[in-house]
């Protein structure tokens, strides 16, 4: 994958760096970091209307409420304690529904860019770092569905704004390798879905626009070469 082997050629470039960066004692640190980890999704209206549709069917279909996520990131740390980051993010996000007539389904990835900060709330030396931040994301979402015609898959696009805020660990024993673990919450909702003639998308059956919420609960595990 083309992400992956960028961050891995970024992280032998920087453990490179690393003895010369701690020869000049520099204020300034570099952070390169990717993770895999499960976001949690509210997906009200998009929920209810497979209900809805569960009811109308008859079938046993659980409601779209979580997808793996997968990130990539670069931080600046100012003397280890502050530092500004940029990133992106994808989220899987997919349901389907067995019908008689076939299987309906419904896809809701989204790509995601971030600007944020973190903070070094506290270090434990040759152990781990405890870090806290907030960032502000831009989604670009579609929202894909067969249900009209089993045969033809119908996607739909939106963008929207949102925030997110988190508390992470990283190992600082074995640097300039880090591992770690984050936890989150995310606020980003979508709506105003179009296809590429301008056509609004709509819950068939209930005429209701539709929307995305992927806000919720999400973690990562994580790993990465910092130079600090």
């Amino acid at each position: 994958m083309k992400i992956s082997t960028a961050i891995t050629l970024l992280g032998l470039a920087a453990a490179a760096l690393l003895p010369s960066a701690a020869a000049a004692d520099l204020p300034v640190g570099l952070e390169i970091k990717s993770g895999i980890g499960v976001g949690r999704f509210a997906m009200g209206d998009l929920n209810e209307y497979i209900a809805l549709k569960r009811q109308e069917t008859g079938a046993n279909f659980r409601e779209l409420t979580s997808g793996f996520n997968f990130f990539a990131e670069g931080r600046v740390w100012l003397f280890g304690r502050a530092a500004g980051l940029a990133g992106f993010e994808h989220y899987w996000a997919e349901a389907a529904l067995p019908t008689v007539a076939g299987t309906i389904n419904f896809k809701a990835p989204a790509d995601v860019l971030y600007l944020g900060g973190a903070v070094n709330a506290f270090s434990f030396p040759d152990f781990i770092d405890i870090n806290a931040g907030i960032r502000g994301t831009f989604a670009k979402s579609v929202y894909g569905t067969n249900e009209a015609d089993m045969a033809r898959f119908v996607e739909y696009k939106a963008n929207s704004y949102g925030w997110d805020i988190f508390v992470e660990t990283s190992t600082n024993f074995i640097r300039p390798l880090e591992v770690g673990f984050t936890l989150g919450y995310r606020r980003l909702n979508i709506d105003g879905f179009q296809d590429k003639f301008g056509r609004s998308a709509v819950f068939s059956s209930s005429g209701v626009p539709v929307s995305l919420d992927y806000s919720g609960m999400f973690f990562y595990f994580t790993a990465g070469v910092a130079i600090r």
